[in-house]
């Protein structure tokens, strides 16, 4: 294996070829970290959180910009972005589902918290159990020089009073999608890390994106072994200038912190630690961006301008915070027509909210389309997706739901969606720009924008789906892909039974 595409296309799935094997339940991991050794760190959890609409999130934060966190807004954050939101009952017990999707309820992402100048918070290194309700710290003291000079390795370091660090337990994913994990590991963190970073856009803050980090460095000063917990991305809260004694240079100790086991017998993929040593290496950028290319190599017949009405009605009014607490994977679909001003809105949630992504320098290696039928006023057919222009490109005139609905396993539930948005990569383009790393630049953005649908959706009254399974060649061969494009995930929108 010598290439990120290696790899995806080592572990696609192939109808005549699909691999046997059952669970072995016995040894089904946990979707919990627990540290037992060390005390829970209650936090405030009362705090007014304030009244934005969804839609007025997505524009941006507001005045608290450099304002560090609170305690409590700290807490608000973590909870509303990857909380648990739901119970249902499971054998004996009860599963509990969170705010972001996950393939397979499985739940990989774990979340680790520095502080450097919170106030009402002792600088450290914190975990966040969801299970509990606080703060596990794992190193006390202030870090910041650290993480921006060494994780960072940045040549003027900035100062920041929180870094996020994202990252993904191997096994529980991979008990389940064995070689395959890899992919929900990168997606599962593209949707957690967007409704966390979605969340402090509500309590005011700009947080910022961080994927190119020393990935060794980010696992030491976690505590974690690379080859069972991978980090996979960083989000910062910068601060104008750092308080007397905070953002200095520290450099930390060893962790070695006793966790409650994840399963009877952990067990490791060679292909995942294989492109994951691949991808934890940075080296963009390795040539200039590829400027404005045809969708897919592909000119568009006609392009339709979506029509949002006024700027304040584009905005999708819902709630936030209700939005976030009652998101479901919603598939029970009708076969009903869409207004195109949903569409329109689906749409407009998936414009870049940011540039810190570096796909941002090289725009054909990521895209984005979607398959419609039975839209009000729209032609059925395969379109690119332009976000940010609010308008879509007809490559190919059809009803294609169905032929969609059996390359995702023969999910034929798909076939009454009215919307199949597909996140495509170019991996020719993604891997001569940036390397393997662009493997994660482009799995990550997919699951940031998925995220953006599933919550869009539930604001809009709509069902949504992600799906992560697919038949991977019948997939390049139905949206006519061309050797170096592979499909990395589709997710479903549409009219569902009331």
């Amino acid at each position: 294996m010598n290439s990120a595409l290696d790899y995806h296309q080592s572990v696609g799935y192939d109808r005549f070829d699909m691999k046997g094997g059952l669970m072995d339940w016995s040894n089904q991991p946990s979707v919990f970290k627990e540290y037992p050794d060390i005390p829970l760190i209650p936090l405030p959890t009362g705090i007014s959180q304030p009244s934005r609409s969804f839609g007025q999130v997505l524009q941006g934060p507001e005045s608290k910009q450099g304002e560090p966190l609170t305690a409590g807004e700290l807490w608000a954050a973590l909870s509303l972005g990857y909380g648990l939101t739901a119970r249902a009952v499971y054998g004996s017990g009860y599963f509990y589902y969170r705010s972001a999707p996950s393939a397979g309820a499985l739940y990989p992402v774990e979340i680790y918290v520095a502080t450097d100048g919170l106030g009402d918070l002792d600088d450290g290194l914190y975990h966040y159990p969801v299970s509990q309700t606080g703060l596990k710290r794992l190193r006390q003291g202030s870090y910041d020089g650290y993480i921006a000079r060494v994780i960072l390795e940045e040549r003027r370091p900035s100062y920041a009073y929180a870094t996020f660090f994202f990252t993904a337990v191997r096994f529980r994913s991979s008990w389940k999608y064995r070689d395959r994990a890899y992919r929900y590991h990168l997606l599962d963190t593209g949707h957690a890390l967007e409704n966390i970073m979605l969340a402090l856009k509500l309590l005011g803050r700009a947080p910022r994106l961080e994927l190119d980090f020393a990935d060794d460095a980010a696992a030491d000063f976690l505590g974690v072994n690379r080859t069972e917990e991978t980090p996979l991305a960083l989000v910062r809260l910068r601060g104008s200038e750092p308080p007397e004694g905070q953002g200095q240079y520290r450099e930390p100790e060893r962790l070695s912190l006793r966790t409650e086991r994840l399963a009877p017998r952990v067990e490791h993929s060679t292909a995942i630690e294989t492109v994951d040593g691949l991808c934890a290496h940075v080296m963009r950028p390795l040539s200039a961006g590829t400027g404005e290319e045809p969708f897919l190599g592909k000119s568009a017949s006609r392009w339709i301008e979506l029509d949002n009405g006024s700027e304040q009605e584009a905005l999708i009014d819902a709630d936030f915070v209700e939005t976030v607490l009652t998101r479901r994977s919603k598939r029970n679909y009708v076969n009903r027509a869409m207004d195109s001003a949903r569409l329109a809105k689906l749409v407009a949630a998936m414009a870049a909210p940011d540039n810190e992504n570096p796909l941002s320098q090289a725009k054909s290696a990521f895209s984005i389309g979607v398959i419609l039928a039975n839209v009000e006023g729209v032609e059925n057919g395969f379109y690119a997706v332009e976000p940010e222009n609010r308008r879509l490109g007809l490559i190919k005139s059809g009803d294609f739901r169905s032929t969609m609905a059996h390359v995702c396993l023969d999910q034929m539930w798909l076939a009454n969606s009215t919307a199949l948005f597909v996140f495509l990569a170019d991996f020719k383009v993604l891997e001569g720009c940036f390397g393997p790393r662009g493997y994660r630049y482009a799995m990550i953005e997919a699951g940031r924008l998925g995220q953006r649908l599933y919550l869009a959706a539930n604001a809009l009254n709509l069902g949504c789906c992600g799906i992560g399974a697919f038949y991977d060649n019948e997939a390049m061969q139905s949206l006519d892909l061309r050797d170096s494009q592979r499909m990395l995930y589709l997710v479903s929108a549409g009219i569902i039974k009331k």
